[in-house]
């Protein structure tokens, strides 16, 4: 075994003492046990080291975790160990440990779109303890709206950085009590949708995260069995709400949206994404 392996190996069994053994499925939520073993780091040693163990089970267990329900439970349960440790610690414990950059990639490792914005109050209190999060894949917000905007909609703000500070201040405040118990809800709502089953798709559409540019991979409009319908992106639903309807077309909104953004579906088949203020960000081009 090369010292590389070495390394991993260290690591997982790291991981394992300090967080357990990582669930395969939608299971049981560890709350109570993750609140007992945060509570009880009494130094700031053992407070570095817990941060540094989330860390590695983010890079050595979650990355490289290929089963979309294992990855989404992971990514919850590890946001849901951060907002622990800012609730029992504090906001100084993320300056324990030098450019700490484990809630940055609790978001952006996310790809559940909810998660994003109940777990955004943590970003902001990183923000005003400083530190790298400034200047993390660019000036802040620019990095961490974009990785709302991508979960969301599929759009990106990659250049965009002008409308980013307008765009924060669309996010909703989520109190620190309340991001845990809104974390195990979205937990939930993953886990019956896991076992949701496709009736009917109504459209299929290129990704286009850039005006200019489109993917080679698809979204869809899906009526599932609970009678919802879902926009489906990346094998993930996310509920449809409708705002109007007429004689040509009808508007949805993705659940939860933060943005005031919406998709405009014509008749004849054609699928806009709208702004605020009902401007055409993207014409999407259909999946032949």
């Amino acid at each position: 075994m090369n010292s590389y392996n070495i390394l991993i190996v260290s690591f997982i069994l790291k991981i394992i003492l300090l967080i357990g053994v990582p669930s395969l499925s939608f299971g049981q939520l560890s709350v109570e046990k993750d609140r007992t073993i945060i509570s009880n780091l009494k130094t700031k040693e053992d407070v570095v080291q817990y941060w540094d163990s989330i860390y590695e089970y983010d890079q050595a267990v979650l990355l490289t975790t290929t089963n979309k329900i294992s990855y989404d439970s992971i990514a919850i349960k590890n946001m849901i160990r951060t907002a622990l440790m800012f609730k029992i610690h504090g906001d100084s414990s993320y300056s324990f440990k030098i450019n700490n950059t484990v809630p940055i990639l609790n978001l952006s490792h996310s790809n559940i779109a909810g998660s994003d914005v109940v777990f955004f109050e943590i970003i902001k209190k990183c923000v005003a303890e400083g530190g790298v999060i400034q200047t993390f894949g660019g000036a802040y917000p620019a990095y961490e709206i974009e990785c709302v905007s991508m979960d969301f909609y599929g759009y990106s703000l990659l250049g965009k950085d002008s409308i980013c500070n307008e765009l924060l201040k669309k996010i909703p405040l989520t109190p620190l009590d309340s991001i845990i118990p809104r974390l195990v809800i979205i937990f939930n709502e993953e886990k019956r949708k896991s076992f949701l089953k496709e009736v009917s798709v109504l459209g299929s559409w290129l990704e286009q995260p850039f005006i200019d540019l489109n993917d080679d991979v698809c979204f869809h409009f899906v009526l599932m069995s609970d009678s919802i319908i879902y926009l489906e992106r990346n094998n993930r639903l996310q509920k449809l709400l409708m705002i109007s309807s007429s004689e040509k077309s009808t508007v949805y909104k993705v659940e939860g949206e933060p943005f005031g953004w919406s998709y405009e579906l014509f008749n004849s088949g054609k699928l806009h994404l709208l702004n605020e203020k009902n401007e055409i960000l993207i014409n999407y081009s259909s999946c032949e």
